[in-house]
């Protein structure tokens, strides 16, 4: 696990991870999971989206209840702060690369987008920018640990896309009594994410200890990057799964993006090229998976409980 000293950087040059950061990209793989990364090229993409979101997050709430989400399989559009219990969070999911009405793909339900154009065009322009640094960046990954590059990108490019989240952390002091997180300790399942913060801060993610938490402060230029649970099928185990919370400890928002790179439906959640039957747990398909999640939504939360609890 990672420990208290500061977190490795990676540099994107020409889309590519050069040699000379191939070793802090593999430090991060085999230690907490997550690193920053420069020289992604989406910086005017995400300054955009950001902006365009807080604009969103600020309007009535019966607008934003207009094109509401339907539920954990059918999840783009708007989603609300918690009443009482859950995350201390609101969002906005949309997904670039995916079809709509996909049945071998829950995630694919009918976009619902609000009548403000810019922030359709901003998020669809952001989703685009960061699907290709995905793809840029799982090819690094499997450079950096010995493994065949092609089966990794292969992964990534349609009929897969990405999905994008713009997210609003209001103050932790102003949610319901009991309420403790902004995101609650999860892993992600999707190979990585690209995370975008503003300058408030609040992501931490979990150190050597059980009650360890390691503050990732944002750095102006760079992304975020937290390997998932697939990331760690896919290379037999070697890449660790990253633990992350949000604690929105200051008075003011928190304004964030979070960019899932999302294999396409049949992608085999074990090393490209293997034999290997997936953990049980995941089943052997992301369509599994996700499949899992439609007869039982409170799948997805057990999943990452016990993702927690195995990497303590």
């Amino acid at each position: 696990m990672i420990g208290a000293g500061a977190l490795p950087a990676v540099g994107l040059r020409s889309g590519e991870v050069a040699d000379d950061d191939l070793a802090a990209l593999r430090y991060a793989l085999l230690t907490g999971g997550v690193c920053y990364l420069t020289g992604h090229g989406a910086d005017a993409a995400v300054g955009r989206a950001l902006a365009a979101s807080r604009a969103l997050f600020a309007r009535p709430e019966a607008t934003k209840r207009a094109c509401a989400s339907r539920g954990p399989t059918d999840c783009r559009g708007y989603e609300a702060l918690p009443e009482r219990d859950g995350d201390w969070r609101e969002g906005f999911f949309c997904t670039h690369g995916v079809a709509e009405g996909d049945g071998a793909f829950p995630l694919a339900g009918p976009a619902r987008w609000p009548d403000d154009l810019e922030f359709r065009a901003a998020m669809t322009d952001c989703a685009a920018a960061l699907c290709g640094v995905a793809g840029d960046l799982v090819a690094a990954v499997a450079r950096a640990l010995g493994l065949p590059e092609l089966g990794f990108r292969a992964a990534l490019v349609p009929p897969g896309g990405v999905g994008l989240r713009a997210l609003r952390y209001p103050p932790l002091a102003d949610a319901p009594v009991g309420v403790r997180w902004g995101v609650s300790p999860h892993s992600d399942l999707p190979p990585l994410a690209l995370i975008a913060q503003d300058e408030v801060g609040g992501l931490e993610v979990r150190g050597e200890g059980d009650d360890e938490w390691i503050a990732v402060p944002p750095r102006p230029g760079a992304l975020v990057v937290q390997f998932g649970d697939a990331l760690h099928q896919w290379t037999g185990g070697r890449s660790a799964i990253n633990v992350h919370r949000v604690v929105n400890r200051s008075a003011h928002d928190r304004h964030s993006l979070a960019c899932f790179a999302l294999p396409a439906p049949d992608t085999a959640l074990a090393p490209p090229g293997s034999a290997t039957d997936a953990t049980p747990r995941f089943g052997r398909t992301l369509a599994d998976w996700l499949h899992g999640l439609e007869r039982d939504p409170r799948h997805v939360g057990a999943v990452h409980e016990r993702t927690v609890h195995s990497t303590r």
